[in-house]
């Protein structure tokens, strides 16, 4: 199992990370997008931290966010070297490339951050479903009231430009942001193939 120090050296905001659960409600993420994965963050380097933390949405979590140092059911910021250690199954990253992320953009996701944070995980089963499918009636409106894991992501690459906004927040899944299907970012960045970091 990884330990926190070479996660730290190297990962770093922006950073993705991709992970294959094992269960149902796994299962069905997984084969419902045709795609390996049923969870993704994104890494977030906090000042109040010397360790990188990862920027999530999960229902039933029973961790206390870093950043609102309460518990919470849906949005949350936790150590990423406790949530690879408490994962079982599969763990892959995608990292940041071709530029460094500005004083600007690391200003707009704090905003972001503090703007959804105790933010519920996504109940609305429709609006899960919608994401998922591509056909006739499958589209969704931007709605941040509450969010799920992959909306969490895209959201928050679109708050800093990274992507546009044509497609909603709410339709991106993790195979969405995957190396078969998000092959390139705007402003020159891209997200490297997929780097294994653990196999179970």
């Amino acid at each position: 199992m990884l330990k926190p120090d070479p996660l730290a050296k190297k990962l770093k905001t922006g950073d993705l990370v991709f992970f294959s659960g094992k269960g149902l409600s796994s299962d069905i993420i997984r084969y419902g997008t045709f795609s390996k994965w049923s969870h993704v963050g994104m890494v977030l380097e906090l000042e109040a931290y010397d360790f990188v933390t990862l920027w999530e949405a999960v229902p039933n979590s029973k961790d206390t966010c870093l950043y609102s140092q309460q518990a919470s059911n849906g949005v949350q910021v936790v150590p990423l070297h406790q949530r690879v250690k408490q994962h079982l199954g599969s763990i892959s990253i995608r990292q940041l490339l071709g530029g460094t992320l500005s004083d600007e953009h690391l200003s707009k996701l704090m905003q972001l951050l503090e703007q959804l944070k105790l933010r519920h995980y996504e109940q609305d089963f429709w609006e899960l479903a919608r994401a998922g499918w591509e056909g006739p009636f499958g589209e969704n409106q931007e709605n941040l009231d509450s969010l799920f894991c992959s909306e969490l992501v895209a959201a928050a690459y679109q708050h800093i430009g990274l992507l546009d906004k044509q497609k909603p927040s709410n339709e991106y899944t993790p195979a969405n942001l995957s190396e078969k299907q998000l092959t390139h970012l705007n402003d020159g960045f891209y997200l490297s193939p997929e780097i294994d970091l653990f196999s179970n």
